[in-house]
């Protein structure tokens, strides 16, 4: 079958009519299709500057809450939902704590030093905060089973008391009361991967206060060697451990605030680790996080630039593959990013990065093109104050949702990512087409009820178009 491509650009003026224009037909201002070829096998949009995206990817690309270029109809997240925690939350991570195969919350409360552990139900929801006690002013916590028992244990950074708490899960969402561990001045983020090959969880500790790392080996109980400390740059703010050379043994990438750059520090798989390597980036750089960025199989790093009178939010560096990287590209984000995390949010097949934003109430999407560079950042109702964000599939319909703390709110805000597919095949006819785009442009406005309200809002709208176009040709 021949391809058409069709062309299509949908803006709103003041009243909400829907205008645009393509180049196998004519769209009046009604909104009705004049004329056009049916059931084009693929849609390829432009922005609104009328300039075209490459056509390997189907986006739509705008500012505010649902205007996501999605792809197959995913991209698009539901209205915030705010779970109260403890006094200034600092930082939240994602794991089954109760084994129940559903993905749980832990985030840490910076004011009254302890952690809240919030169940999740497995539909989107969680159950209220129950919170243990930890060291002074914790400021990140992650998860993992440290003692072997198969149920998953925490370890939490205190920034006040100059150590990490690790808390020992029962296996029903409760832990054993903790035990602490000495690591650097100022410890600002922990992680945890097995560093010496011995089958075991060790942990890094970036030292805030310090300019240096801390690797503590696990023993394989729950219990820890002392920490051997490892220069890393000034004032570390957090870590990655991953295999960032691809030799088979884990690295470290450590973001260094005072110092404007990430270091990497090799592994060599026993344990200890190279002298660190370092790469410029912009201001004030909190986080680090990696990911294949131009699917080369090869680990890129995005990188959290706090410091806003740089002007610019997140900077991206292209992994060689032997452990080095080419220089920074920047993008501009909601100002004084605090932390940054990656994952595929609208189905290309391609990573897209999340910077939390700590001054704004919006959190920006980078969504990434495949080649290594990202479109411009889309902003997203977040909760306000976010120092960190998290990602993980909370109702189990197999798409990432995004988490955020936000600290001076005392709250957790979720977002679930809608993923709608056929439910825009409004005539049913295995294809996404005209047919259904006249269905949905002929009820337009308020109609609770109908199948052309694909997001349920009771109103045809801008969403359900959007997701009707993303989802656009066969649909079976």
């Amino acid at each position: 079958m021949r391809l058409i491509v069709l062309m299509l650009t949908v803006v709103f003026d003041q009243s909400g009519d829907v205008f645009g224009q393509h180049d196998t037909g004519r769209i009046s201002s009604a909104g009705r299709i004049c004329a056009a070829e049916d059931r084009p096998q693929r849609v390829v949009f432009i922005d609104s500057g009328f300039q075209r995206i490459p056509s390997k990817a189907i986006p739509f690309s705008g500012q505010g809450d649902g205007a996501a270029p999605m792809i197959n109809g995913c991209g698009l997240f539901d209205e915030p939902a705010a779970y109260s925690v403890g006094d200034q939350p600092w930082f939240v991570t994602i794991s089954d704590f109760d084994n129940d195969g559903i993905p749980d919350l832990a985030a840490v409360n910076w004011w009254d030093d302890n952690v809240s552990v919030l169940l999740g139900a497995g539909d989107g929801t969680f159950s209220p905060g129950v919170t243990f006690s930890v060291g002074q002013q914790p400021v990140w916590v992650t998860a993992g089973d440290f003692d072997g028992d198969g149920s998953v244990d925490l370890v939490v950074a205190n920034v006040g008391s100059d150590d990490v708490s690790v808390l020992l899960g029962n296996g029903d969402g409760s832990f054993a009361p903790y035990a602490s561990y000495a690591s650097g001045a100022g410890p600002l983020s922990v992680e945890a991967g097995d560093l010496d090959s011995d089958g075991d969880l060790d942990l890094v500790v970036a030292n805030h206060d310090d300019v240096d790392v801390s690797v503590l080996l696990g023993n394989g109980d729950g219990t820890f060697a002392v920490g051997v400390q490892y220069y890393s740059g000034d004032r570390p703010s957090s870590v990655v451990i991953v295999d960032i050379d691809g030799e088979g043994s884990l690295d470290l990438v450590v973001a260094n605030e005072e110092s404007n750059d990430v270091s990497v520090l090799l592994g060599n798989g026993k344990g200890s680790f190279a002298t660190a390597t370092s790469y410029e980036v912009d201001g004030g750089p909190t986080s680090v996080a990696a990911g294949d960025f131009n699917g080369d199989s090869i680990l890129d790093l995005a990188v959290a630039n706090f410091d806003h009178t740089f002007g610019v939010g997140v900077s991206v560096l292209l992994g060689n593959g032997d452990g080095t990287f080419a220089g920074q590209d920047t993008y501009v984000t909601e100002p004084a990013p605090g932390a940054v995390a990656i994952d595929d949010l609208n189905g290309d097949g391609t990573s897209d990065i999340v910077a939390a934003s700590t001054i704004s109430n919006d959190s920006s999407i980078l969504y990434g093109i495949g080649d290594g560079t990202f479109a411009p950042a889309i902003s997203y109702s977040a909760g306000g104050g976010s120092f960190s964000v998290a990602i993980g599939d909370f109702d189990g319909d197999g798409d990432p949702d995004l988490v955020w703390a936000n600290m001076f709110r005392d709250q957790v805000t979720v977002r679930l990512n809608q993923c709608i597919l056929c439910s825009a095949d409004l005539d049913q006819d295995g294809f996404v087409a005209f047919h259904d785009l006249l269905s949905v442009l002929g009820t337009w406005g308020p109609c609770p009820g109908c199948d052309a309200d694909l997001d349920g809002s009771g109103d045809v709208g801008f969403n359900d178009l959007v997701t009707l176009l993303a989802a656009w040709g066969p649909c079976p």
